[in-house]
Order: structure tokens, then sequence, then C-alpha cells
């Protein structure tokens, strides 16, 4: 079952002349698909199957036009029969939730009825339009049918009194309707994606009760609300549009409006799933309170900055005999961005609209979401090993920490000392002032370098953990990533900072004397050999080049930025020593369908089976290239969405 390349576009438009009546037709170029439309119009891209009918007159006549989905299309092949050999149909796949489009003949009534029947028989949602010479007449509708179990929106609605404030009220009022129809259109055609967000919900409530008991101020609760809001809408808008009724349910990513981005939602959705099994279920943050209790070998200020052995500390080895626990992990709400991109918040991520068109390219992969998804889980671990700025007892822990004369007693002291000295350090790198003033101004140099500490910590902790400690696969993944940011010239020193940090992790053996001068060439090496396949009109990595090449000429310059650089590897050795762990990091890539090294189970691209797979990470790291086509993407996306079968284990 192999994919064409070819992009055409299936639209629905209002039909001149006659009331609510609407046309459903093919184009084979987006000039084409807009030469006539109407205020009602929508399309979607759609890919041909290979050996089907995909010419523009075929829906001339009687036909039926039969939406399927979300489904691994090769199954509608093995389990349905005479469908494979039905040539005078159309059968074409999407990015939405019904991604599977078929057009039949009226005389292949039958074949279309075993279609619906067996997707009714496995649960799977599916439309049918009858068309005469395009024009719709009848609709059917078939849905999911199995109860999910009771939705947290009765619970929120109880919880709205406590939320009815006039800063909350419409905010909370937003959240609980979001919430609803998504949960509604979730069920009726996608129930994993019910029970997410019934979590979410869930975590929702708890949020408001802390907030009924005085426990979150007004506006933080609003912040919360406000970012769920935001991505509750667009998940919904993407993923629940094009589905039942498809005439009533538009989408707001406009080349997407007719059947939406279901399926790709549902792929990045189990790519950031695979991450939060292994990662999230650690529980690092956890592991780092449970160091209070580690007392023995405990490293002085000396040990911390410069002991070699220190780095084979494992948080998961050292914590293993703990009982740790916590709260059940919220699952993140995934959806796309034009706006924000690749970013994430406390219980969102997102990724931008582009990578629908080129998942698996270097320039816009998926696998940019670990750095997001970083981002949430150092968050997590700063809130451990941070004083909070409006916490007193806590900054007068930082305070004593500062002392030049503190020795830790615990380990958790001691990577707490760990990040105060870094954020000192860095300060000191700019501008001297005496050591008496350290523990007055510690208040104010963390709300200063608190960006700086957390990308520095990000980089190292995505480095180590999701590029594997490869400094080729780093440095080519990360930059072609940032030549895709428009605008961003005036950074390029602040990014090659952070990219050498990250691949310094691996270099914390050599002489501190030597790092900053190996570290340079390496990026250096590296970066030479990205060059040639960046685009010159967006080559930050030639504008990098260049400024590394003026540290080579400028002795001034040189001692400063290798003395911010000694200042951030702190951070890199906080990572290395007290958040990274050989054995779970491992766990990220583990692929139950490999034996003996080779893959049991072997995708050629474009080609569809029901083969599953094992990984995700491992999935897309194997496909990542310069220009994949439309349609390479969406095949990477349906893999990533119906056949990853296997999460890899988690550490309990």
């Amino acid at each position: 079952m192999l994919l064409e390349s070819r992009t055409q576009y299936l639209i629905l438009h209002d039909c001149p002349g006659k009331k609510q009546a609407r046309t459903v037709g093919l184009a084979e170029t987006l000039p084409l698909a807009v030469a006539n439309w109407t205020s009602g119009s929508r399309l979607s891209p759609i890919w041909l199957i290979e050996g089907f009918d995909g010419s523009v007159d075929a829906f001339a006549g009687s036909q039926s036009l039969l939406f399927v989905g979300p489904i691994q299309p090769a199954e509608l092949f093995v389990t349905v029969p005479g469908l494979a050999d039905e040539r005078d149909a159309g059968i074409w796949l999407t990015a939405g939730c019904f991604n599977v489009v078929m057009r039949l003949p009226k005389s292949k009534d039958t074949l279309c009825r075993s279609v619906i029947e067996w997707a009714c028989s496995q649960n799977i949602a599916c439309e049918l339009w009858s068309l005469t010479d395009g024009e719709i007449g009848s609709t059917e509708q078939w849905t999911h049918q199995n109860g999910d179990g009771q939705p947290e929106i009765d619970n929120l609605a109880t919880l709205f009194s406590r939320c009815d404030g006039p800063v909350l009220r419409p905010t909370f009022q937003e959240n609980i309707i979001v919430t609803a129809t998504s949960l509604a259109r979730a069920s009726a055609v996608y129930p994993p994606f019910f029970q997410k967000l019934n979590a979410v919900a869930k975590a929702v409530g708890a949020i408001a009760e802390e907030y009924g008991a005085n426990k979150l101020g007004v506006l933080e609760m609003q912040s919360r609300l406000l970012g769920m809001n935001a991505a509750l809408s667009r998940f919904s808008s993407q993923a629940f549009s094009g589905v039942p009724p498809i005439l009533g349910t538009e989408c707001h990513f406009w080349i997407h409006s007719l059947l939406g981005t279901g399926s790709a939602n549902i792929a990045l959705a189990n790519l950031v799933d695979t991450i939060q099994q292994v990662l999230g279920e650690a529980r690092i943050p956890e592991r780092l309170e449970a160091l209070a209790k580690k007392t023995g070998k405990v490293p002085n200020k000396r040990s911390l900055v410069s002991d070699k052995d220190l780095l084979k500390f494992d948080i998961i080895d050292a914590t293993e005999d703990d009982a740790i626990s916590g709260d059940p992990i919220v699952p993140l709400v995934t959806y796309f961005s034009g706006r924000d991109g690749f970013s994430s918040q406390l219980q969102t991520l997102s990724a931008p609209l582009t990578t629908l068109a080129e998942c698996n390219s270097f320039r816009s992969n998926l696998l940019t979401v670990t750095h997001e998804i970083t981002h949430i889980f150092v968050q997590s671990a700063l809130a451990v090993l941070s004083p909070s700025l409006g916490d007193e007892a806590e900054m007068e822990i930082a305070r004593n920490i500062a002392k030049p004369g503190f020795s830790a007693s615990n380990h958790l002291d001691a990577a707490r000392q760990l990040l105060i000295e870094a954020v000192i350090t860095m300060e000191m790198a700019k501008t001297e002032f005496p050591a008496a003033q350290v523990e007055k101004r510690l208040p104010e140099l963390f709300e200063r370098w608190r960006h700086e500490v957390q990308e520095i910590l990000v980089h190292t902790f995505d480095f180590m953990y999701f590029h594997q400690g490869d400094p080729a696969f780093y440095v080519n993944n990360i930059w072609h990533s940032w030549c895709a940011i428009p605008g961003i010239s005036d950074r390029v020193p602040e990014y090659l900072m952070r990219t050498l940090c990250a691949i310094a992790a691996q270099l914390l053996t050599t002489s501190s004397a030597t790092l900053f001068k190996a570290a340079l060439k390496n990026v250096k090496d590296l970066l030479s050999c990205v060059k040639s396949n960046i685009d010159a009109k967006s080559n930050y990595v030639e504008q990098a080049i260049n400024w590394m090449a003026r540290l080579e000429v400028d002795p001034q310059l040189y001692a400063q930025v290798e003395k911010d650089f000694s200042a951030r590897i702190y951070l890199v050795r906080l990572v290395r020593i007290y958040l990274f762990s050989e054995r779970l990091a491992a766990k990220l890539f583990v692929d139950s369908f490999v034996r003996g090294g080779k893959a049991v189970t072997k995708k050629e691209k474009l080609t569809y089976t029901t083969a599953p797979l094992g990984n995700a990470l491992v999935f897309l790291k194997n496909h990542l290239k310069e220009n994949p086509s439309e349609a390479e993407s969406l095949w990477v996306l349906h893999c990533l969405a119906f056949d990853v079968k296997t999460a890899p284990k988690v550490i309990t």
C-alpha cells in the first residue's frame, strides 16, 4: 500500500443559486482549488493511494464519499475483502481525524457498506455522503458508542461558584465550555483523547479547589486558566474539526479547514506521551527531594566544581531504595500553532504548523518538542533546587548555602549549592562586587539570571537525554531548527553559548584550563559541516562561525566569553551529576521490536503496513532528512499515530 507524493485538494463549496446546497470536488493544484471560492468554501490536502483513481472528473454521476478514522489505513485493506482490488474507487489519506477518504461508485454500495460495518464493529467513526455530480445529498454518521467513564466536566461546573468573581468568571466559563466540547467530541471519535482530557479537567478542578482554599492568588489562577483555555481551544479546533458532522465542524488552520488535523494531533500526543511515560514517571523532582536523606559521600564545594568521579553519580541509582511517589502525572495538552511555534507551559505544549508538512525535516522536525518538554522537567526540578523569590524562609536557606564556609551535609543541599554558585559566578563574570554583598543581593541575582539558568539547564538536559550525548546529532538538529526562525540574528552569540555548554557535558573530564578551547573547536567543526545544508537567506550558522572567528583574533573578547562559559559549566555539572541518569536515558530509546540490534519490523518510506513500531523517538530520529515531501511527512505522522504499540517501560 504505497502513497503517491503528489498533493491533491478535496474542496467543499457552496452551490451557487441553490439554498443550502453544497458540492464537493477535487483539484490538482492550490490555484485551481481557490478559483471558485465561496464564503462557505473549505478544503483539505489529500494524497492518493497508488493504483486507485484520483482523476478530477471521477466525481461525476452517482457516487458515495466515505470518511473513516482515525485508523491505520493498512488495516482496512487487510480486513475488508475486495477493497484492495477495487480500482474504480478513489482512496486518499489525510491529516484529519477522518484520515481515510474513499470515493466509490454507487454500483459498489455493497463494498461501501462492508467498510462501514467493519468500522462500526471496531468502534471507528465514519461518515457517508451521497453525491450526484458532486452535489451532496443525504449524509449519515456513525460514532464511537462505548461509555468512556464519568466526565470530570460535572465537577468543574460544580466548582464554578468558587471561581465566580469578576476576574475569573468569564475565563472559568470559557474553560468549562471548551472542556465540555472537547470531551464530547473526543468521546465520539477518539476515546484515548477523552481519557487524556478528562485527566486534564480533573487537574483544573484541583487547581480550582486550591484557589477556593486560598492557596492560589486570583492572578495566578487567571494565568493558568488562560493558558489552558488557549491550548484546549486550538487543540479542539484542530483535532475535532472534520468529525461528524463534517459540514458543521470547521478547522481554523485554513489549509486543513475541511477535515482538520486529528491524526497529526494523535501523532504529536503519542510522541509526547512516550517521553512523559519515561521521564515523567521517573519523578525526578521527588527524587531530588529524597536526596535530603542521602548523607554519605557528600561532595564539598571543590568537588562539586571539579571532581571527575562525581560525574558518575546517578540520581536513579541513588534513590532506588526510597519510596518515591507523588500526584498522578497530568497529560500535556498538545497542539499546533503558527504563532507559538515550539513552546511549552506547565501543562501545555505546542509545535509549529509547519511540522504538519515537514515533521521529519531537520528544519521543522517534531523531535524539537524534546526541548520544550525539557523546559517542563527543568522547571519542576528548579522548584526543588531554587529558592522561591517571595519565600523568605527559602531565601534564608539559600543565603546560608551561599556563605563561603558552607559545607553541605546531604546531596540535596550540595545540588542547591552548585546552582547558587552558578548564579553568583555568572553575575561576577559580568560585574565585580564584594563578596559581602552576595547574601544581600541573592534575590536580585536569581531574578536576573533565572531565564539564562533555565536555558543552559534545558539545553544540557536535552543534549544528554534526547540527543543521547551525540554532539553531531545535537548541533545539526538544533541549528537547523534555529535557522527556521526569522529575525534572530542578534541572538546568535547567545545561542552559540548554549550550544557550547550543552556539548561540554561530554567534555567534563577535560582539564578545566582547556575545556573552553575543546568545546569551541568541537562546535566550530560541527557547524562547518552543517553550514552547507542551510539556506543562505537564513544562515545563522555562517554568523556563528564568523563570530567564533572573531574570538581567535580578539583576546579580550575571547577572555570574556571563556569567563562566561566557565561560570555556566556549574550548571552543566548540575545536570550531569544530579539530573542525569544513564539508565533512565537508555529507557527513552528502548524499542521492544529490536532483536539483536536489528529492527524486527521495518517501515519503507510511503508504504503503509500494519507492522508495529516500538518507540516513537527511535522511528522519528531514523527518518529525519533535509527536504521530505508533504506526503512523506504525512506518512511519518500516521506511523507515529497508529503504529507505536509498545511504550518504553518506566522506572518505578
